[in-house]
């Protein structure tokens, strides 16, 4: 699967340039609004029924104006928070990806901290990955990642993060681990799980990772 990392960055920044636009444009419709409700009640003192009928007509239709852009508004700001969340998954696998991996990784040290406890990354690279692709096409290839994925995912405690990192790489943030080696435990575990669940339809290839430990 080919990855487009800045596509998604790119549609949060367009999103957020439009929605910067439409604030400038509120501010300067409520300025008017205000101006003109101002410019109304002077005029009702001294103009006749047919001309302040006419301005109050005008104010009327600039507060509807301010209505509809108001409603576009709040859509562009839908629109970018669903973007924002849609951002922060992995689109084939939908585990978090990269981009929320420091924001974890400053709350399990913290709560490891508190706890007097070790936090644990552990990296994993998947061996041979290129050869899935290349003998059995890229939809056998991104059947494997999301198999990897929820098989890493069932080996961790609800307060440990799955990320991918991009393409074959993964990492595990194990939070509040009691001992270092308690990390080359899961390690172990992880190449284990990762056999016996991704083995290719009618051939003896399995899938291991290389993994890297950080405590």
């Amino acid at each position: 699967m080919n990855e487009q990392p800045g596509l998604r960055d790119g549609e949060v920044m367009a999103a957020e340039a439009r929605l910067d636009q439409l604030n400038r444009q509120v501010a300067a419709m409520r300025a008017v609004l205000m101006q003109l409700l101002q410019d109304v009640v002077r005029a009702e003192k001294r103009l006749d029924n047919s001309q302040s009928a006419r301005l109050l007509e005008t104010n009327e239709q600039l507060v509807l104006s301010g209505l509809e852009l108001q409603a576009e508004v709040d859509s562009t700001v839908g629109a970018l928070d669903e973007v924002t969340r849609s951002v922060a998954l992995d689109s084939l696998t939908r585990l978090p990806n990269r981009t929320v991996l420091l924001d974890r990784l400053e709350q399990a040290i913290a709560g490891a901290r508190r706890h007097r406890k070790r936090v644990a990354v552990l990296f994993l690279d998947l061996n041979n990955f290129k050869q899935v692709n290349d003998r059995f096409g890229h939809a056998e290839g991104d059947k494997v990642l999301q198999r990897v994925a929820a098989c890493l995912s069932s080996l961790v405690r609800e307060t440990d993060t799955v990320i991918r990192h991009g393409g074959d790489e993964f990492l595990m943030l194990l939070a509040e681990v009691a001992e270092a080696a308690d990390a080359g435990i899961v390690a172990d575990k992880v190449n284990v799980a990762l056999r016996a669940a991704n083995r290719i339809p009618g051939q003896q290839t399995a899938v291991t990772a290389s993994i890297g430990i950080s405590i």
